[in-house]
């Protein structure tokens, strides 16, 4: 009697995961930035602060000054009101004009060193054009210890004075003065 066959059978290897992919290469080390980059990115959140701070003591100004005229002209205002409603403006007042001196302080100083970054790059600096005088008068502002700006008038060439008044830095007042002393071409702004 013939033996049965043998049969073979074929181990089927078992089906395994595909291997992770490689982690990615670590990123190249950040250069460090030089204090002059640094101080150009501290500035510019600076900026972006202060004037954040200054739209919203704006704002906090104009609402006031709005309920203001509202209870004046419902004959509501005390003086007692009154008061505390001067003190708070005039602190606000006081603390937006000092924020908009930093924040000019922080502008030349931003300025001052893209200038000089410019400068060592070889790109050229457009000259600033040179502040426009009228009828060859020169602006002479005075600072006050509230914090406006004054303009005083000096003779012109042709014999007229000019008087402007600056209040923060806003024009609110401007005249021809002729040597008779009349006013002429006064524009209130």
């Amino acid at each position: 009697m013939p033996l049965p066959k043998m049969y073979k059978y074929k181990r089927v290897p078992r089906s395994h995961p595909p291997p992770p992919p490689p982690p990615p290469p670590p990123p190249p080390p950040t250069p460090i930035a030089s204090p002059t980059d640094r101080r150009i990115l501290d500035l510019e959140a600076e900026l972006a602060s202060k004037n954040s701070r200054i739209s919203d003591l704006e704002t906090a100004q104009e609402a006031s000054d709005t309920r203001f005229c509202e209870l004046a002209a419902q004959h509501e205002y005390s003086m007692d009101k009154f008061s505390k409603h001067w003190a708070k403006a005039f602190h606000r007042e006081r603390e937006l004009d000092q924020q908009v001196g930093e924040l000019e302080d922080c502008v030349r100083e931003l300025e001052a060193l893209c200038a000089k970054e410019l400068d060592r790059a070889g790109v050229p600096v457009p000259v600033p054009e040179p502040e426009m005088q009228i009828a060859g008068t020169r602006m002479v502002l005075r600072e006050h210890e509230e914090g406006e700006h004054e303009g005083e008038h000096e003779q012109a060439k042709d014999g007229v004075y000019e008087h402007i008044v600056l209040h923060g830095g806003s024009l609110v007042h401007s005249s021809w003065i002729s040597k008779s002393g009349d006013d002429q071409n006064t524009e209130d702004c």
